[in-house]
Order: structure tokens, then C-alpha cells, then sequence
């Protein structure tokens, strides 16, 4: 896998890195593929050193609130899984909360951009911002919390 491009800013990442698995967006979509992800028409467009973005054009049947939060919870789930040892590790959502601050159209695209807040052994805390793509107002921010097991079999090791 190709490193991945280098852009700095506070975060909770270590060294600047979160991802311990350097997947590239033709891996996410590969991932994706036969999911809810892919039915929702989620196209994973940017990642960072400790950021990923995705984006999804509301079509009549995904222009409701509930679709925020599946938007939201797909990235961050995925983007927890980028930053713990796939091989002895895995991830789940634990709990989500969002906030709804504008509708947005029929048509219209909107991005997801997925932050860890926290990185601990056994919980991932992350923030995600959603947004029309080419616009700063706020659509929805969401705050998301995956559970980190160890893999059955697995001896105990730190997934951070």
C-alpha cells in the first residue's frame, strides 16, 4: 500500500498517523462493496493522516435525517478500523449522537469528514462533520464511539 499523503494539524493521532492499516479510498470502496454503504450510494473521496471524507448525493429516497446518521456512522466505523491492527483487533459501533442543523435538497451533495477525538485502547471517540460539498455551513455534526475488541484467539495487546 502507497503511504499516505502527509497533512499536519492537532489531532489525537500519535506521530501524526492514525491508520495502522494504510488502506487506500479503492480499498474503502472495496470494502464497501454489497453494503448498506454502497446502496446509500457513499463514495469515500479523501484521506489525510488522521482524516477520511466521504460523499453521498441525496436522492428522494435518502433525503431524511436518518441518513446523516448512516452516513456518519459508516465513515467513522471504517475509520476506526483504519487505526487499530485489523489481524488482532476489530471494531464496533458502541453509540451515536447527532446534531441536525440544516436540510438539505434533492440533489444535492454532501461531504462527511470523519476526526478522531480520542484514541484509547478500548473506545474510539470520533467527530464528523457533514457538510454540502463547496459549502462551510453545517448540515449535521455527529459524535461517534466504536467499541475495540481483540479478536478471538488473539493474546492481549494495545489496539492504539
Amino acid at each position: 500500500m502507497p503511504d499516505l499523503p502527509e497533512i499536519f494539524h492537532e489531532s489525537a493521532c500519535r506521530e501524526n498517523a492514525c491508520w495502522k492499516n494504510a488502506w487506500s479510498l479503492d480499498d474503502l470502496a472495496r470494502l464497501a462493496r454489497g453494503s448498506f454503504i454502497e446502496q446509500l450510494g457513499v463514495r469515500f473521496v479523501e484521506l489525510g493522516a488522521d482524516w477520511l471524507t466521504a460523499e453521498l448525493t441525496i436522492r428522494p429516497a435518502t433525503a431524511h435525517a436518518g441518513v446523516a446518521l448512516a452516513l456518519a456512522e459508516a465513515i467513522g466505523t471504517l475509520a476506526s478500523r483504519m487505526a487499530v491492527e485489523a489481524r488482532t483487533h476489530v471494531v464496533s459501533g458502541l453509540d451515536i449522537k447527532a446534531n441536525h442543523c440544516r436540510p438539505v435538497g434533492v440533489g444535492e451533495t454532501v461531504q462527511a469528514t470523519a476526526r478522531p477525538l480520542n484514541l484509547g485502547r478500548q473506545t474510539h471517540e470520533w467527530e464528523i462533520r457533514i457538510q454540502v460539498a463547496g459549502d462551510e455551513r453545517l448540515v449535521c455534526v455527529a459524535r461517534l464511539t466504536t467499541a475495540i475488541k481483540i479478536r478471538a484467539g488473539q493474546g492481549v495487546r494495545a489496539a492504539a
